[in-house]
């Protein structure tokens, strides 16, 4: 169904589902157990993509900007997922900006805590340097999991 069909409310209730609005059948479900960002991004932009993350408390303030591993201090090998978001899309930033001086790219991701939060209930998490010794799977293990359906 569309959001438009079900909209989110923030509030337990019965189950609304209406088969005769879906918007495709899902057919299977495929999980990783890691993917680079250039693979993420080819799924990406086909269709949106659930993934494990590490949530800090730098999370329950966020209003805008690019989440970093220097700011969420999220991506510790030792630190186990927490929470699942959809990655929506992703992005860059302009050259010559601040923004640019500490993340070239980013993720956008939808939050299932409500319009409320964050960016209308996005937020971005900075792609640079996934695969590496500090952030080994993704800035906040974005990467370290990702899953996603397979519709007809």
């Amino acid at each position: 169904m569309s959001k438009a069909d079900y909209p989110y409310t923030g509030a337990k209730g019965a189950c609304q589902f209406d088969e005769t609005k879906s918007v495709f059948k899902n057919t299977g479900m495929v999980q990783e157990r890691y993917m680079s960002n250039a693979d993420l991004k080819r799924l990406v932009t086909k269709q949106p993509v659930s993934v494990g993350i590490v949530v800090t408390e730098v999370f329950r303030g966020y209003k805008g900007g690019i989440l970093t591993e220097d700011t969420a201090k999220c991506s510790d090998e030792k630190k186990s997922i927490n929470h699942a978001v959809t990655i929506v899309g992703f992005g860059k930033t302009e050259p010559k900006t601040l923004e640019h001086s500490w993340c070239k790219e980013f993720w956008i991701a939808r939050n299932s805590w409500g319009s409320s939060w964050g960016d209308k209930g996005n937020f971005k998490v900075c792609m640079d340097k996934a695969g590496r010794e500090r952030v080994p799977y993704g800035t906040c293990h974005i990467n370290r999991y990702p899953s996603y359906p397979v519709a007809e």
